[in-house]
């Protein structure tokens, strides 16, 4: 039976956070030993959790190497890859909050020590979230070889620019930011749920000279692939917000046409900047819809 590597992954993270709040009670528990023996209790607290870090310390280095040998033979093998991440962080960031409230109830400590486990605590989540993280960069960039932007669409959190988005039907991002897999769709997401997709017909890499009121090319990008409707739509859309400067490093995602849709997130916590959705994985999709067949096909359906 082929195991996800994200599902594995998330055993690992989860049985090594646990190996890690053992080592902590066991630390305090001989804190209180030492106390009932006579030994004081600062001294004694300091002392197991500088050894509770040491250990702490191997725990990353532990997902470090086996995520990677997990991934290493899941990537070679061929095997299927669970594409959702967000069950992960989101499982984190519950452990971490029951550890942290259970620390805080605990009987016999200062609020010094109690504010040191919780940074140990803290730390050591951060450091399994940021391996996952790592993890799922990689696979990112594994897909990159593969033609399979036709079938994915990334979805990006929207606030103040979504009227802007509708109106001249662009999604902006600079210039310089990475996003490792490529994608035909593009999905804005607001108040838990993906509210609007279209499909992308040219990304366009260019500065504004306002004197001029002309765009200049950036990144070698030809600007007599543009139509004048579509220059009057950059310029527009980089007039006409104010709260971001689009006048230099900017990339301008052209749309046909932003499309209504409610596709909507059932997960308690909201979408994080962005997330990257397989459409093959929902029934009914067919390589080369139209924004309007996604939005229709998306809409009244759940994720998490």
């Amino acid at each position: 039976m082929n195991i996800p590597v994200t599902d594995i992954l998330a055993i690992v993270s989860l049985v090594l956070g646990l190996v890690a709040l053992i080592v902590t009670i066991i630390g305090f528990f001989a804190s209180l030993k030492f106390y009932r023996d006579g030994v004081a209790l600062q001294d004694s607290a300091t002392k197991a959790l500088a050894k509770i870090e040491e250990k702490t310390s191997t725990i990353g280095q532990q997902v470090t190497d086996m995520s990677g040998k997990m991934l290493d033979a899941v990537t070679n093998k061929g095997e299927p890859i669970n594409k959702n991440f967000d069950k992960i962080y989101e499982e984190i960031e519950k452990v971490k909050g029951i550890i942290i409230d259970k620390t805080k109830k605990l009987p016999a400590i200062n609020v010094v020590e109690k504010e040191k486990l919780e940074k140990i605590i803290s730390a050591e989540l951060e450091t399994i979230r940021g391996q996952v993280t790592a993890t799922e960069e990689k696979e990112e960039i594994n897909l990159v070889t593969k033609n399979i932007e036709n079938h994915i669409m990334l979805a990006f959190a929207v606030g103040t620019s979504l009227a802007e988005n509708l109106k001249y039907n662009i999604y902006y991002d600079p210039s310089n930011r990475s996003h490792y897999r490529r994608f035909k769709y593009i999905g804005l997401y607001a108040d838990k749920a993906i509210l609007y997709v279209g499909k992308i017909s040219k990304i366009v890499h260019c500065n504004y000279d306002k004197v001029n009121k002309q765009l200049v090319s950036t990144n070698d990008y030809d600007l007599t692939l543009l139509s004048e409707d579509e220059k009057n739509r950059i310029i527009g859309i980089i007039e006409n917000t104010e709260y971001y400067d689009l006048q230099v490093g900017i990339k301008f995602f052209l749309v046909d046409k932003f499309y209504d849709t409610n596709y909507m997130k059932t997960s308690a916590y909201p979408l994080r900047a962005k997330k990257y959705f397989f459409l093959d994985e929902i029934k009914g999709f067919k390589e080369g819809m139209t924004a309007q067949q996604v939005a229709k096909l998306l809409d009244e359906k759940f994720w998490e």
